[in-house]
């Protein structure tokens, strides 16, 4: 077997798990050098990112350039070799300053070694930089150029073969779709297809067909085809690839998961377009059941592989079945306004927000709560969003004591065009807060009773940073007004309906804080609790400092700075003063805290999945086992976050929920601020509350609790006496 990953037999023909098990093999041989150890796991790591498991593809990237960097020659191939799989490293997390960065520092020295390009590495370096053009702004020239680089070094070096005519005809097919614009849409549609159409046949014409690559091609004319409005003919490459994945049962399922989810998630984009078209039925209805085939393979993937890589399951385009589930049914109810459509709308939302959890609940069980909840006078408002490239819809699906009703709400770039930036608040931006407010809450208002005693939200990404409690209406002027959601409707949050539950209450054996040593460092713009404020709060509750990775303590209290990436999730981190503590990290933990309190910046902002769901750290400490978490969808004031956290910590105290207890804590700050710039929500705001709201109790432990333990210890004594004694009887007649 050849040491090149393009012409490895089973790599090839798209059987990726079998090439791994024949590389980590070859591994093990009791003669391999350490050349050809580094050989190995460069090509492992190729192999992982064909997969997808780009933090695999990362991690045998170090590991065969630690191998290299011992032998006794680590030469400049090896270190060009490096840097050429972190130029895609970063070209896969759409980081083009990072890629470029690599490129500048080391062409100079790689073009001095080799000025007439007669290294092969020259190839793998064209093609990767063009990428890189096209993320840093669509340079188009530059990127042509580098791609047309490569492949004439291709033909110089009589490498010419379909692995390496497939790779071009790909890369053609993406730069010319990146090239529409309205006045030459068609020209680059064209170019698109015939890139495509040109790489099916060669695989055609191989003896034994990578069917997995062959499906993805198919897609991608699919989708072509859909975005240029020619749907029957978009409908039939979907079918091809549809019948592709139906011979695929000799591949493990791992090796064509990605090519599987986009020819049903893109193809639904088409079938609901041809259904509007010819209102028939039965296309929708066809395309659930496909969609229903795949949705528990898909489920099952994607919460097994979460701690290999949190992006492991998600596809190019974020779009899980459970989405293209919710656009069919979204469709089926507006053309027969049959409710029980929303019903199951509803439900699929819910499974697309929650698709990263590893928590089941059944179809009866999540009916159930729902009623639960609303039946006590609550409304629950579940925003979400359907569909992708030009033709993403939000919408929002009611439910309270009247029964169940569901709102479009435009198009999502016609609704980003109208969002305002929280970082800036002046009285433009409370004008633009009306707006926001007329656009997504106004048209639910009819919908929600005049009793309503409380109005819980989850909110799809698109609405990610946009708080509700903090848009008004009753005065633009008088900013120092109280809004009126939060006057009104005490308004919450949560990632997900599933999330959200009301327990009895428990008591608190024990609560730890964690404080990361800043010395010397920088002050950064965060939470730091050093403030008198929170000093009698973590006296009189006898709190004390734990380490990030302790599992102790009900109530978790880290005051940190934090960053959290919205492109890949996998870039979030807790800054602990000396290194950083990752999402993927927090995921991996096993806690049973009732309340994580995160008191650092954008806690809850993240990425976007897929269309309407979303994960941040928020979300990672939920998955870990916390109960609930609150958090910042923003930057956090020190002072004044320290005194809402302070008045919280004290309600939570006192017995009161916690949701309330936050509501109540912000409500207290706004009548006790004295300044006009105070009564800016982006200072008190951002903080949020998800998960399991009921109240706990804090400080003493549970008295109830002893007396249960010293009745049943005492009824044990007594038990052992009694049979004691009766033995001694039985002895001695």
């Amino acid at each position: 077997m050849g040491l090149e990953y393009e012409t490895h037999y089973w790599y090839n023909r798209g059987y990726y798990s079998k090439s791994l098990q024949s590389l980590k093999q070859e591994l093990t041989g009791a003669s391999i050098t350490s050349t050809q150890k580094s050989k190995i796991h460069y090509q492992i790591a190729y192999t992982y990112y064909a997969m997808s498991f780009v933090e695999d593809y990362k991690k045998h990237l170090d590991t065969a350039n630690f191998i290299a960097s011992k032998k006794n020659k680590f030469s400049i191939e090896d270190k060009i070799e490096y840097a050429i799989g972190m130029i895609r490293y970063y070209n896969y997390e759409i980081k083009p300053d990072k890629s470029l960065a690599i490129y500048n520092r080391i062409y100079p020295e790689f073009n001095r070694l080799d000025p007439f390009r007669k290294s092969k590495l020259w190839i793998k370096l064209y093609q990767n930089i063009a990428t890189t053009r096209r993320n840093s702004g669509a340079d188009y020239m530059l990127m042509n150029a580098e791609y047309d680089s490569a492949y004439l070094l291709i033909k110089k070096h009589n490498l010419l073969n379909s692995n390496y005519e497939l790779d071009y005809c790909k890369s053609r097919g993406n730069m010319n779709l990146d090239k529409v614009n309205p006045l030459s849409n068609i020209l680059y549609y064209n170019e698109s297809i015939r890139f495509f159409l040109k790489a099916i046949q060669i695989l055609k014409n191989q003896k034994e067909v990578n069917l997995p690559l062959l499906t993805g091609f198919y897609n991608s004319v699919g989708l072509v085809s859909y975005m240029r409005g020619e749907l029957e003919f978009s409908k039939a490459n979907f079918d091809k690839a549809y019948s592709i994945l139906l011979r695929l049962k000799k591949y493990d399922n791992k090796d064509y998961q990605g090519v599987s989810l986009n020819t049903f998630n893109l193809s639904t984009l088409t079938m609901n377009l041809l259904f509007k078209k010819h209102r028939d039925i039965q296309l929708i209805q066809d395309q659930l059941q496909k969609l229903k085939s795949v949705k528990q393979k898909y489920k099952s993937y994607s919460t097994n592989n979460l701690d290999v890589d949190i992006l492991v399951f998600t596809d190019m385009y974020g779009f899980s079945p459970y989405n293209a589930m919710v656009s069919c049914y979204n469709n089926l109810y507006e053309k027969t306004r049959n409710k029980s459509y929303l019903d199951s709308s509803f439900y699929y939302s819910e499974m697309n927000r929650t698709q990263w959890s590893n928590k089941v609940i059944s179809y009866h069980s999540f009916q159930k709560r729902i009623r639960d909840f609303i039946s006590d006078g609550y409304a629950f408002v579940q925003y979400g969003e359907y569909g992708i490239v030009h033709n993403t819809f939000a919408y929002a699906i009611i439910k309270n004591k009247l029964g169940t009703n569901y709102v479009r709400l435009g198009k999502i770039n016609d609704l980003n065009s109208e969002k305002f930036n929280f970082d800036r608040w002046d009285v433009a931006s409370y004008q633009k807060s009306l707006v926001t407010y007329l656009r997504f809450f106004k048209p639910i208002v009819k919908y929600i009773p005049k009793k309503t005693i409380k109005i819980l939200v989850t909110k799809s990404p698109f609405l990610e940073k946009v708080n509700l409690e903090s848009l008004i209406i009753d005065s633009i002027k008088g900013i120092n007004k109280i809004p009126f959601l939060i006057s009104k409707y005490p308004v919450f949050t949560q990632p997900s309906f599933r999330l959200y539950s009301e327990n009895s209450k428990d008591c608190i054996r024990s609560v730890g804080t964690i404080f990361p040593n800043y010395s010397g460092v920088k002050k950064l713009s965060n939470i730091h609790f050093t403030k008198d404020e929170l000093q009698y709060w973590i006296q009189h509750t006898g709190l004390e400092k734990v380490d990030y990775a302790s599992r102790k303590g009900d109530i978790l209290l880290i005051a940190a700075h934090g960053f959290s990436g919205t492109h890949r999730v996998d870039n979030a981190y807790l800054d602990k003063g000396y290194n950083q503590l990752t999402i993927n990290n927090i995921c991996k933990r096993r806690m049973s805290t009732k309340l994580t309190l995160l008191a650092v910046c954008d806690g809850g902002v993240g990425q976007s999945i897929s269309s309407g769901s979303s994960f941040s750290l928020a979300s990672a400490y939920l998955l870990a086992g916390s109960k609930s978490c609150v958090y910042s969808t923003w930057k956090l004031d020190d002072q004044i976050g320290a005194k809402i956290i302070t008045s919280y910590l004290k309600r939570l105290e006192n017995g009161e929920q916690k949701d309330w207890a936050l509501r109540n804590a912000k409500l207290e700050y706004l009548r006790d601020v004295t300044t006009q710039e105070g009564n800016n929500p982006i200072y008190w705001a951002g903080l949020q509350v998800m998960g399991d709201v009921s109240s706990i109790e804090i400080g003493e432990t549970n008295t109830t609790l002893w007396f249960i333990f010293v009745l049943v210890l005492v009824v044990v004594v007594l038990s052992l006496l009694f049979v004691v004694k009766m033995i001694h009887r039985l002895r001695s007649v």
